[in-house]
């Protein structure tokens, strides 16, 4: 038998399935007060405003978080200017800013540079075909923007466009390949190469006085990221690059292009990656000749840059939404918890303590013995109409039991002076108690 309540008693421990047993207020778990109401409405309507605006957010998706990383390639990727779409011009404005093209003054030659280590040691430098942009205006605009104006408000009308942009640039003259584009402008000298034969030329004076404090200008179709623009992060605008020249002295400039690629996680809870990839300007480099040239006033060449920007947008899903509401809500409700612990922990003694010790006001205690009083009438009618044939003794038992009740409760109305010494003297110990409590637990939760 003793072994038998032994292994009953173990298994009862060992119960994780066991009924966890609550003490109730008016057979309710929880006791509530106005207070922790209003605190609760509170609550879910902040979290209800907090769930909006992150919705919002998703929708919008115009604040992404961005990594970006340049990375450096040893073998500049090939950029083609077509497939690319960049756009340039090229051109000469004098020392007072006024677009000049004469070739009894200057003239103008374009080549593609090709070293090829491959097969030997081959150098090529083939013509690359050229009009004035005037001539070509649609080939000056890209798939998105139409720069004609634009160009002809900065004089370009006499500027030189490329004929055919299906020209690239990639590689390392250090490396296996090398190709870019040159550009190179020559004081007009008759019985030279880059002179034509049809063209007498002004005199060396002239050419220098004309040259002298000018500008070679650049127009190209340019790029920058806006990371917050969810459909197109990447805007075009015409830019220019300058250099001042000097008729006794070449100028050499290198022109870097470089690739960059954006790619946005556009998934709503899972990664979801879509790349897209562009050209912009990455950075130049001007050399000088200090030693007097005879024709040569510039040589420009465009490159394909070594740099290779990365660039990753993410955006703020429904996990992060869920994670963000969920630790607020969590907050709020630590937060009310401790807002409410008074207030709850005081109404809840109260009652307890009028529950205990009858400890009602006057006007409660009448309106209860008014109700009694009419339930007691109620249920003489009752009782009148359905129990005639009950014997006199048993009714005038069930009289005297219930003039019993109406005289305790009459009784009572009178003590509730006295009552109300006892409530006082019991209340106020009872709060010089809770608020040293509260004062510890404030201390604790501080410190």
């Amino acid at each position: 038998m003793k072994c038998l309540k032994f292994f009953k008693a173990l298994f009862k421990k060992t119960d994780a399935f066991g009924e966890t047993v609550n003490l109730q207020f008016q057979k309710k778990p929880k006791f509530n007060t106005i207070f922790g109401g209003i605190l609760t409405i509170l609550i879910y309507s902040l979290t209800l405003g907090l769930i909006i605006s992150l919705i919002e957010k998703i929708i919008k998706k115009n604040e992404p978080r961005t990594n970006s990383s340049t990375l450096y390639y040893e073998y500049a990727p090939t950029i083609n200017f077509l497939k690319d779409d960049i756009k340039f011009g090229f051109g000469f404005y004098t020392s007072s800013i006024e677009e000049f093209n004469d070739p009894s003054y200057f003239t103008w030659s374009v080549t593609k540079f090709i070293l090829d280590k491959r097969n030997g040691f081959s150098l090529t430098k083939p013509l690359v075909s050229y009009d004035l942009c005037k001539n070509t205006p649609k080939l000056f605009d890209t798939a998105k923007y139409n720069y004609t104006d634009q160009a002809i408000a900065n004089q370009m009308d006499n500027f030189y466009c490329l004929s055919d942009y299906n020209t690239s640039a990639e590689g390392s003259f250090s490396r296996d390949y090398f190709e870019n584009l040159q550009i190179e402008m020559f004081k007009c000298k008759n019985g030279t190469a880059e002179t034509p034969s049809n063209v007498t030329c002004k005199t060396e004076q002239e050419i220098n006085d004309k040259l002298q404090g000018g500008y070679f200008e650049f127009y190209y179709t340019n790029r920058y990221i806006d990371v917050t623009d969810y459909v197109n992060p990447v805007k075009e605008f015409l830019d220019v690059y300058f250099i001042t020249l000097d008729p006794f002295n070449a100028r050499f400039s290198d022109f870097y292009l470089k690739r960059v690629n954006i790619t946005s996680d556009e998934g709503a809870i899972f990664e979801e990656k879509v790349t897209q990839e562009y050209v912009m300007f990455d950075h130049y480099r001007e050399l000088f000749d200090i030693k007097s040239s005879e024709s040569l006033i510039i040589s420009f060449y465009v490159n394909s840059g070594k740099n290779f920007l990365d660039l990753y947008r993410t955006y703020f899903k429904l996990t992060d939404m869920a994670a963000v509401v969920g630790g607020i809500f969590n907050v709020c409700i630590v937060v009310g918890e401790i807002l409410t612990r008074f207030v709850s922990e005081v109404q809840v003694k109260i009652k307890i303590l009028n529950t205990l010790y009858f400890f009602d006001t006057p006007s409660n205690e009448g309106e209860n013995i008014l109700s009694f009083e009419k339930e007691w009438a109620d249920t003489e009618n009752f009782k009148a109409k359905t129990d005639r044939n009950k014997s006199n003794l048993e009714l005038k038992r069930e009289e005297t039991i219930l003039s019993e009740l109406r005289n305790d409760i009459h009784k009572s109305t009178k003590n509730i002076g006295k009552v109300s010494k006892v409530k006082s003297s019991l209340f106020c110990k009872y709060y010089n108690n809770l608020f040293k409590e509260y004062i510890f637990i404030v201390f604790l939760y501080l410190f």
